[in-house]
């Protein structure tokens, strides 16, 4: 439980052993999920439904929270597609009109979770055109250094975000609260640290760990035909 606000730490504890005190503990259950095997070769799947316009989502397994380049996979995903500058916005929305929508996001879940870049496509655009745009994108990634401004960029986007966010009280228990179940409050005064560390070496050395070929599922989307 987290309480944030205009309290008094004396009346909260009051409170707290008031209403909660008196509630017997029970035994924890042992949360111990199978561990799904490494992904070893693409796959793919094509659905047609009732919807306006053609997607694709390419799903690469990542990291968990707990993992130290969890924060470097966060800033991969925000260099594609953070803003109007970001690279899959300017590349395929801006400039060859591919997309009239594209993103990168990590699922952020405590366990080994997802990269997904999604897009929903323009009018008139292959699916084969899109997916080779996407997959040139990440191949640049891979291969080439991240500017050290580009990257500095993100960092500050990122810094600016968790300020922000500071002074909201309910995004704050909730960041206290998930920080207290990665294994201490105190990681929330570190976050801004953790992403500031982080180098161009770091950025093309988790590129090239996480968005690899063999290590996703793709989702063609498409609208049916009328």
């Amino acid at each position: 439980m987290v309480v944030t606000g205009n309290v008094e730490t004396a009346e909260v504890k009051r409170l707290a052993e008031k209403w909660f005190e008196p509630i017997p503990a029970i035994d924890k259950p042992k949360r111990n999920l199978p561990v799904e095997p490494e992904q070893t070769e693409h796959s793919a799947i094509t659905v047609e439904r009732d919807v306006p316009i053609d997607s694709i989502y390419k799903a690469f397994h990542m990291c968990s929270r707990y993992d130290e380049d969890y924060h470097t996979t966060d800033l991969v995903s925000d260099i594609l597609s953070r803003g109007n500058s970001s690279r899959l916005y300017k590349s395929l929305i801006k400039e060859k009109k591919l997309f009239s929508d594209i993103s990168a996001y990590v699922m952020g879940d405590f366990d080994k979770g997802l990269f997904v870049v999604s897009g929903k496509l323009s009018p008139g655009v292959a699916m084969a055109d899109a997916e080779k745009a996407i997959e040139e994108e990440l191949e640049k990634m891979k291969t080439t250094l991240v500017d050290a401004n580009e990257l500095q960029k993100c960092k500050n986007k990122v810094e600016s975000s968790l300020t922000f966010s500071e002074t909201d009280i309910m995004t704050k228990a909730t960041n206290l609260a998930i920080s207290e179940l990665l294994g201490s409050a105190d990681l929330i005064n570190k976050e801004i640290e953790h992403y500031n560390k982080i180098t161009v070496e770091d950025i093309q050395r988790v590129a090239k760990k996480v968005l690899r070929k063999e290590n996703c599922s793709t989702l063609y989307y498409l609208a049916k035909k009328k």
